[in-house]
């Protein structure tokens, strides 16, 4: 699905080298690491917001840069770790945005895209919230929102940005089996960066990454029988 070669993120300086090979469909990662370590970097270049610093990576077996912006908006979707700052906009509208993508020149709104929104909304059970203003919603529903606007946009590759930071621990736990099924019932890659390791770690199915300290950075995947103590050792300290 997402295949790395010996590609390196960053801006004036490498961050961090990736030395895993590929993101698989069906299944949902979780990166961790340290505040400022490249984490966000890491998704931001996979979205396209940041060109990689060296190296190359494959999106369904197409190099990343002969994508144009709007065939990368219909293949990668992403949650930023800050809800938007957009008020006075109904839940639905705000989730139609993810339809963007598949507007025609003047931006019509077709009865088809109607219809894709009301079924996520009703999948992700926040139909009693369809009508109320975004500002008017606790993190928990905000996030359930901002998850729905990313399937509306109906990619096959789903990036959040810690998308648990602000949610109380049912919550998280709400949010992380939420996308577990998502990613099984509609075949999609889900990555997300997280501080959150043990809520994750009760969770089998989720495949772990994390970026390693040190001055020889990079992105490794995370044998699930290393020691708690050696794993933040190994990517916090």
């Amino acid at each position: 699905m997402i295949d790395f070669k010996e590609l390196q993120i960053g801006y004036q300086q490498s961050l961090a080298k990736i030395s895993i090979s590929s993101l698989e469909k069906g299944k949902v990662y979780a990166l961790i690491g340290s505040n400022g370590s490249g984490k966000s970097t890491f998704l931001k270049t996979i979205c396209g917001q940041i060109k990689p610093f060296s190296g190359q990576f494959f999106i369904q077996n197409k190099n990343s840069t002969n994508y144009s912006r709007i065939q990368l908006s219909r293949q990668i979707s992403f949650v930023p770790a800050r809800f938007p700052d957009v008020e006075f906009i109904s839940v639905f509208d705000f989730v139609l945005l993810g339809r963007t993508p598949y507007l025609n020149n003047r931006g019509i709104v077709s009865k088809e895209d109607v219809a894709y929104v009301y079924a996520i909304i009703e999948r992700l059970n926040i139909t009693h919230l369809a009508e109320k203003f975004t500002n008017s919603l606790s993190d928990g529903e905000r996030q359930l929102c901002a998850v729905a606007r990313a399937l509306a946009q109906q990619t096959s590759i789903i990036l959040l940005d810690e998308p648990s930071g602000y949610l109380d621990y049912k919550n998280k736990r709400r949010l992380i089996e939420l996308l577990l099924t998502i990613a099984q019932e509609m075949n999609l890659l889900i990555l997300f960066s997280t501080h959150d390791i043990e809520t994750i770690m009760h969770y089998d199915t989720i495949e772990l990454l994390g970026l390693e300290v040190g001055e020889q950075r990079q992105i490794v995947s995370i044998d699930r029988e290393i020691a708690f103590e050696h794993l933040i050792q190994q990517f916090y300290e």
